[in-house]
């Protein structure tokens, strides 16, 4: 649902500026996690614009993985991630020196 509103954002907004393809806008201005290069590929997505990840990580649910802290340090930019991921090592580090 995300990327089909970030899509029609995208597309209305590139719509004033004339014959520009809908395929060019996709392929060259939206990227995605996702191990799933199909589906990627149908949305018009560039399969150079897909972030893989281990099977392992917990996808979108987690803001510690690729999928939660690439979009932070789009927004925020990567000296506030890295605040961020020092800030959960710490974390961490107290619990286990708690046990």
């Amino acid at each position: 649902m995300n990327a089909k509103c970030v899509r029609k954002w995208l597309l209305d907004g590139y719509k004033n500026l004339g014959n520009i393809s809908t395929e060019d806008i996709v392929k060259k201005h939206i990227c995605a996690c996702s191990t799933n290069l199909q589906k990627t590929g149908e949305f018009g997505i560039a399969p150079e614009n897909v972030f893989g990840f281990w099977d392992f990580v917990g996808g979108r649910f987690s803001v510690w993985s690729a999928i939660g802290v690439l979009p932070l340090a789009v927004q925020f930019g990567f000296d506030v991630v890295q605040e961020f991921l020092a800030g959960g090592h710490s974390i961490d580090r107290n619990l286990i020196e708690e046990k």
